[in-house]
């Protein structure tokens, strides 16, 4: 058999390794020397084991791999089949994916403990200042828990998306960037919690638009606004049938919560499978799509902002519209009876 060279488009290390080792499905590896992860697409015609008065011979370089080509089947992977996909994965990755989703959930709550207990000692040497001090230091746990829990979850993502990388590989992978998922998954909360509060509709269209940007950032270094915005680009004529996918996803995981005494446990290891179900979704449109332009402004970015934070406006000028209205039916000499509001 012939054999392929893998390069790195990163650092240009190579290494040959024979072609049928190589899975005909299109994998991300792991460069060894410089730790990066890239695509590699199997050739469609397996070069012969290369010799040196041949220069047709020389095999393909990996440098224009990460770009994929476009699907030719030109659909997404049916619920049947993406289920079935992501179950292949999740057993080979359970043991990776539940360690990081555990350890995420450690990295949460272990700062959170230790402030509380650090503003409890403190509270005992300075009694007038204990609940000041225990508030302080639960918030400031909360604020770097969230901070690693950020962490975590950024290397269960480059867990999904590279099956090569182990735990201490995939959290090695994330630090390097884990303010920008923090930054990204900031924003996402963010604008999708203001389209819920804007009527709930615009939550549910925004939770889907957005759904990829965590992957888009693991695998293309998309960052901030740009990540979100093409996520949404990816959603072009396709939102009806990602929403489908996402909303059985999301259904399954309401209906494994709500299995008495279980629901609980199986709920937390169900986490790790609807990850891997976006990955596949997100695999699925990046190589319908394949390499196509993308440009955002920053008034482009700036109107999402904008509109998450008229979602978290709304309560509070309801709020205060309703009581501008009271007041001025009551200096108008209208009664209004006190049992409307619970008197």
């Amino acid at each position: 058999m012939g054999d392929l060279t893998l390069t790195c488009p990163h650092c240009g290390f190579a290494r040959t390794m024979p072609a049928e080792k190589v899975p005909e499905r299109p994998v991300r590896v792991t460069c060894p020397k410089c730790r990066e992860s890239f695509a590699f697409r199997k050739p469609a015609v397996v070069p012969i084991s290369p010799k040196a008065d041949s220069p047709s011979s020389v095999p393909p370089s990996a440098v224009d791999a990460p770009a994929p080509e476009p699907s030719t089947t030109g659909r997404l992977r049916g619920i049947g089949e993406l289920f079935k996909d992501a179950w292949e994965i999740y057993v080979r990755r359970v043991g990776v994916l539940m360690g990081l989703y555990l350890l995420a959930l450690l990295f949460l709550l272990l700062p959170v403990g230790l402030f509380a207990l650090l503003g409890v000692s403190v509270s005992l040497v300075m009694p007038d200042l204990g609940t000041p001090l225990l508030a302080a230091g639960i918030l400031t746990g909360l604020l770097l828990g969230c901070v690693a829990l950020f962490w975590g979850l950024a290397a269960m993502v480059y867990a999904v998306a590279d099956e090569n990388l182990d735990i201490k590989t995939a959290l090695q992978r994330s630090w390097s960037r884990i303010w920008a998922f923090a930054w990204v998954f900031t924003l996402t909360g963010f604008i999708v919690t203001g389209g819920f509060l804007l009527l709930i509709i615009p939550g549910i269209i925004f939770s889907v638009w957005f759904f990829l940007s965590q992957f888009v950032l693991a695998a293309e270094d998309e960052r901030g606004m740009r990540a979100l915005l093409k996520s949404k680009a990816y959603m072009q004529g396709r939102f009806f049938e990602v929403f489908l996918r996402l909303f059985v996803v999301w259904i399954v995981s309401a209906v494994i919560g709500m299995v008495p005494v279980l629901g609980a446990v199986l709920s937390l290891l169900f986490v790790p499978f609807m990850l891997i179900c976006g990955w596949l979704i997100y695999d699925d449109l990046r190589r319908e799509r394949g390499s196509f332009p993308f440009t955002c402004s920053a008034g482009d970015k700036m109107i999402w902002v904008v509109i998450g934070a008229l979602g978290f406006l709304v309560v509070p000028l309801s709020l205060l519209l309703l009581g501008i209205g009271w007041l001025g039916l009551s200096l108008s000499g209208i009664n209004l009876p006190w049992r409307w509001f619970g008197y």
